[in-house]
């Protein structure tokens, strides 16, 4: 008996790849060591199209034109998942199967989720938001100083660079502190990164002085194909894997 065939009629553009954004949400299902990174290889079911793709998860805000990435999936909250996919139009619901996750972070990859299902699972649910290149995705690293020197206001900061030159790229950038004071740099100190600083009060000589760096950063690049169905064939070999490892118990 032969398979089944799908046939779908594709609007203007359908046939077009583009920077897909959906709203996602954990199932509620998964076991609560279960972690779901960024940009992991996941089975994408949107609508009738499923791919092998690996979406970028960042915060989901209306009211922002810049939104912070997130590194995992959080339970319990509404997140965007963006993917370099063809390009659709809404309304299109989104299921979302892991392929590699891991619980703790630890395990065997061709292990399935929690390492005990050896076919991907649902990890979340949600639908198609938006097709927009122009989305903004920062990821956010903070860097840290230690007071070498300080009087009241003013100090002499150490070991967040380590060459004049990365000071004075670094000097229009707000600092802040742990205890709440807020500063700026003044000018470099030498040559091996001291840096002259003054806060907006006095600093106590046990705070740390930060600075907060923001990068672009975009969805990773899938393993799209347009006529194998590469989701299911990942799938096999997952299972096949498995079982090869069962039997060798």
């Amino acid at each position: 008996m032969g398979g089944l065939a799908l046939a779908a009629v594709l609007h203007e553009h359908e046939n077009k790849m583009s920077v897909v954004h959906y709203t996602a949400k954990m199932h509620t299902g998964l076991a609560d060591d279960v972690i779901i990174r960024s940009k992991l290889d996941c089975v994408v079911q949107c609508g009738f199209r499923r791919y092998v793709g690996c979406p970028t998860f960042s915060d989901h805000s209306s009211r922002s034109s810049k939104h912070k990435m997130d590194k995992f999936l959080h339970p319990g909250r509404v997140c965007a998942a963006s993917v370099y996919a063809p390009a659709q139009f809404s309304p299109a619901p989104l299921t979302l199967f892991a392929l590699e996750p891991r619980a703790n972070g630890e395990g065997d990859e061709s292990a399935g989720l929690a390492g005990c299902l050896p076919l991907p699972a649902v990890v979340a649910t949600g639908s198609l938001l938006s097709v927009d290149t122009e989305r903004v995705m920062l990821k956010k690293i903070i860097l840290t100083g230690h007071p070498f020197r300080v009087h009241k206001r003013k100090a002499v900061v150490r070991w967040m660079f380590f060459s004049p030159e990365d000071i004075r790229w670094f000097k229009p950038v707000e600092l802040f502190t742990k205890m709440g004071r807020i500063g700026h740099i003044v000018e470099p100190l030498g040559t091996h990164g001291y840096m002259k600083c003054i806060f907006d009060g006095p600093l106590m000589p046990h705070d740390t002085i930060c600075m907060s760096l923001y990068k672009r950063v975009f969805p990773k690049w899938g393993r799209f194909r347009f006529a194998a169905d590469e989701a299911d064939a990942a799938a096999a070999e997952q299972l096949q894997a498995q079982a090869g490892k069962v039997a060798t118990i």
